[in-house]
């Protein structure tokens, strides 16, 4: 409608002759008009159906006229229904003149000069979009169109239910055509119809609410809920603001009913409301879409401040982790946004407010709130957040439900940090004890060095890029984590830190224990925590896997920690990790560093500075991968095994033990095998008063094995093996480096033997080891009075492997080999000049390949028989002179002459 002219008429009189028409298509049959023209006040086309009306008057007074038209289906319809279209134009008449024609371009149904109403026209009439203003028309001057949109939210909803309740399906309405709701600035509610300031009904179908031109609200003013959506409405909003919703029941901003769909687009705010659940929005419905807009500053007295999703059939969008939910206001620490919906269960906390700890219980309770066969992710904190949030609990967090529940940050580049209140009264700050997954991403667990961090009494755990740091108090197992069942996994960039139970004199476990079967696979960093037993881990009975580039303590590349080191594990035995049974296991480059074995008075005490194993099985690295590493650990009390003590059990060395002070390993029982790859090397030793101690592997008990299946132990900085009692075995290609071979033998009676190497398999390496024999007293063996043996094995493999082993040179600078028979042996190794050996007490090795002339004098001595054996002389003796002279040069009177018996032996390549 238009009541734009081009002139004024002017005085007299002049004549109307109109023609209305609509098109077949339209729907259109029938039409209707009244009009401030006197001698047509009303009327109708008469005809039903007809496809036009003409309008005539003559004699009419010049002026201005109002013509209102309805169009209809039919007669009957014009009765009892709304119209299909409707619109009211202004027809001026002007003296002596006849309006004939229409105004081109003043409406849609005005084409040219001629009116004519198209399927178009239907389909989009005003009836299709309603507008209302604050600013707009009061009853009967209103008509809901643009340009005379409805004052009140009463008569706009009117408007609506009329025209839905009848032209639905010939206005085709559906969700990409629907219902159409203009808002236009703010809109405040003077009284509530119905559930809410806006009550939208099933039978309305599809609605849009669009807010036009910036600032478009939705103002409920306190007095109930902005928006209900009843079953089988279907509501988007767009461009608007609801706000200033209350209601003692579910959803102050919108109520979503069951088998109803709401969908929250672009530009869409819901804030400042308030209900019991689901400040913002509560669901329980067919469809629900939130994948816009903003939806902050509401308040629930139970959950959900901004959201409270009971059901949805049909979910998009909304995720714990949605920059829609970002509220900083939020004050009352309960969930800001809840979604119960099967596979996408999530409750959201953006604040943890004043000593609230809704966090706590919402958990704990969350068994009776969501569908256990689904996880339930648990967001902390908002998008928007750049600094750690910390939320309190007065009791442990327990889920102890049938529920896979899953605790995260909502930001990626934030954590969130969960630690006791001051009221705590549980030993863990977290316990989880059903058979589901716990999951951690991006979660601080802060135990205020009063409680410990987790407990995980079964199902499994899961920490990603998450922390356990100050776990402690008066606990006797595992200060940050205790895993008495189930399993957990730790991902490289987790950590447990600063947690420490060592007050505990039967303490284990300062970082880690694992127990009754229980299961760790571990890629994080374990350090700064402390225990009596297993500074780091204490694995009791289960496995434990150090998997890629985890560390137990810390990685440096040289030195050895000190006890003010904050974050060096620490223990009086086994300070990074102590092994009761089970499994431990190193794979990767995983790496037991820079640990220190101090807490205790008692100098015995503090040993595997590195690792401690009472029993079990450790496996250091694979057959395929060498880089796992015990390194640069220590003990304090310059007890030995400063990088592992082994005092029964096996360990598997296929990586490194390197670096560490006191001695690399120290076998006080059990079995130590290597094998090819591996390497005891650069470690160093704490020399006490009386005593000697190899500073690569010492072997001090008879229960105690090192088997050299390959390998090398060597380059350390004394003996690499101190060995004294037990069993040493070699084959392969092993290298042992400077060996200690002890006796117990002070009056050289040789009563005592010597430790002894055993050869189980032929040497690959032509240099296998070099013995130093040494005695009680500490210093270098005497052998004047007896053979020693020192290897052990088969006849024939010790004859084939004897000259793989040097002998260190004795005190008085004499050389010594082990012969065919595995004893020691005096070495000669003359050189072009004759050699004449006096009183041979001993077995002697001549090897060399210029010898001239040997003469062998027995003189004073009782013990006549001894072997010669000639190793490796590839050069004959000069031909005039003997091989070998053997001389009885007795000169005792008392004694008569003897038969002097000697051996010679042919050993290896002699011409």
């Amino acid at each position: 409608a238009t009541e734009s002219l081009f002139l004024i008429p002017g005085p007299g009189n002049g004549t109307v002759n109109l023609t209305i028409s609509w098109e077949t298509g339209s729907g259109i049959g029938y039409c209707t008009y009244e009009s401030s023209i006197p001698s047509l006040s009303s009327g109708n086309s008469g005809t039903d159906p007809a496809t036009s009306l003409n309008i005539q008057a003559a004699t009419v007074a010049t002026g201005t006229y109002e013509l209102t038209l309805k169009f209809y289906k039919d007669a009957s319809s014009a009765a009892n229904s709304i119209p299909l279209y409707s619109c009211t134009e202004y027809v001026a008449v002007y003296s002596e003149l006849t309006t004939n024609s229409w105004t081109s371009g003043t409406a849609p149904h005005i084409s040219g000069t001629n009116f004519s109403v198209t399927e178009d026209c239907v389909k989009t009439f005003v009836y299709r979009k309603v507008y209302v203003s604050a600013s707009g028309y009061p009853a009967g001057e209103a008509t809901g169109t643009s340009e005379r949109p409805f004052n009140t939210m009463e008569a706009a909803m009117a408007r609506l239910n009329e025209v839905a309740s009848s032209l639905s399906s010939t206005m085709a309405i559906t969700e990409s055509n629907p219902w159409e709701l203009h808002v236009i600035g703010t809109i405040t509610a003077t009284s509530i119809y119905g559930n809410a300031f806006i009550d939208v009904p099933g039978s309305i179908g599809f609605l849009k609410i669009v807010g036009e031109g910036s600032g478009a609200t939705l103002d409920a003013d306190q007095k109930g809920r902005v928006l209900n959506v009843q079953s089988n409405a279907n509501v988007k909003i767009q461009d608007i603001t609801l706000k200033n919703g209350s209601t003692a029941g579910d959803g102050g901003g919108v109520y979503v009913a069951n088998n109803a769909s709401f969908t929250v687009l672009s530009g869409s705010t819901i804030t400042g409301n308030t209900a019991k659940d689901g400040g913002g929005i509560y669901a329980d419905c067919k469809s629900l879409g939130i994948n816009y807009g903003s939806i902050k500053g509401n308040t629930a007295n139970g959950q959900g401040n901004n959201v409270y999703i009971k059901k949805a059939q049909t979910l998009s969008g909304p995720s714990g982790n949605g920059a829609y939910f970002d509220d900083s206001t939020s004050s009352n620490g309960k969930a800001d946004a809840v979604c119960l919906n099967t596979n996408s269960q999530f409750a959201r906390f953006n604040n943890p407010g004043s000593g609230s700890t809704d966090f706590q219980s919402f958990i704990k309770n969350s068994g009776s709130i969501f569908n256990t066969d689904y996880a339930a992710n648990f967001y902390l904190g908002n998008t928007t957040d750049t600094t750690e949030k910390t939320w309190t609990a007065t009791r442990n967090i327990n889920p102890n439900l049938e529920l896979s529940i899953i605790c995260t940050s909502t930001n990626n580049n934030v954590k969130a940090t969960i630690k006791p209140a001051s009221s705590f009264s549980d030993q863990q700050l977290v316990y989880h004890n059903i058979n589901k997954e716990l999951l951690l991403k991006k979660i601080i667990l802060d135990g205020n060095n009063s409680v410990r961090c987790i407990t995980n009494l079964n199902g499994s755990l899961t920490m990603q890029s998450s922390t356990l740091t100050k776990g402690g108090g008066n606990l006797t197992s595992g200060a940050g984590l205790f895993i008495p069942g189930g399993s957990a996994t730790i991902d490289a960039n987790s950590s447990i830190t600063a947690c420490d139970n060592s007050a505990n004199s039967g303490s284990k476990g300062g970082g880690v224990h694992i127990d009754d079967g229980a299961s760790l696979t571990f890629s994080g960093k374990i350090y700064g925590c402390a225990a009596i037993k297993g500074g780091g881990i204490y694995l009791e009975d289960g496995s434990v896997t150090l998997k890629d580039n985890a560390v137990v303590g810390k990685s440096v590349t040289s030195g050895y920690p000190s006890e003010s080191e904050s974050d060096a594990n620490k223990a009086t035995n086994g300070a990074g990790v102590y092994v009761e049974s089970g499994t431990f296991n190193m794979e990767g480059n995983s790496k037991v560093s820079y640990n220190y074995a101090c807490i205790g008075s008692t100098q015995k005490q503090k040993k595997g500075g590195g690792i401690y194993v009472k029993n079990g099985t450790v496996n250091i690295g694979t057959s395929s991968s060498h880089t796992a590493s015990v390194c640069n650990n220590a003990n304090s009390s310059g007890r030995s095994g400063g990088g592992i003590y082994i005092e029964d059990g096996t360990v598997n060395l296929y990586g490194s033990v390197k670096s560490n002070n006191c001695t690399g390993m120290d076998l006080h029982g059990g079995t130590l095998n290597t094998f090819d790859g591996a390497e005891i090397s650069q470690n160093s030793s704490n020399l006490q008063a009386s005593n000697l101690y190899g500073s690569g592997v010492t072997i001090g008990n008879s229960l105690a094995t090192l088997n050299m299946n390959g390998g090398s132990i060597t380059s350390n900085t004394d003996y690499d093996v101190d060995f004294t009692m037990g069993n040493f075995k070699m084959s392969g290609n092993s290298q042992a480096g400077k060996v200690c071979l002890k006796t117990s033998d002070v009056d050289h009676s040789g009563a005592d033997p010597f430790a002894t190497i055993e050869i189980k398999d032929d040497l690959t390496s032509s240099s296998a080891a070099t013995i130093i024999p040494i005695n009680a007293t500490g210093t270098y063996a005497d052998f004047s009075y007896g053979n020693y043996i020192v290897l052990l094995g088969s006849s024939s493999l010790v004859a084939a492997n004897c000259a793989k082993f040097a002998v260190a040179d004795d005190a008085d600078g004499n050389k010594w080999c082990v012969a065919a028979d595995g004893n020691l042996c005096r070495l000669l190794q003359p050189d072009t000049s004759a050699v004449t050996i006096t009183d041979p007490a001993q077995s002697w090795v001549v090897t060399s390949s210029n010898s001239k002339e040997i003469t062998l004098k027995l003189q004073n001595t009782f013990n006549p028989t001894f072997d010669v054996t000639l190793r490796n002389l590839n050069k004959p003796f000069e031909s005039d002179c003997s091989a070998l002279y053997i001389q009885n040069n007795v000169t005792s009177s008392s004694l008569p002459p003897l038969c002097m018996g000697v051996n010679l032996i042919l050993e290896g390549d002699n011409t």
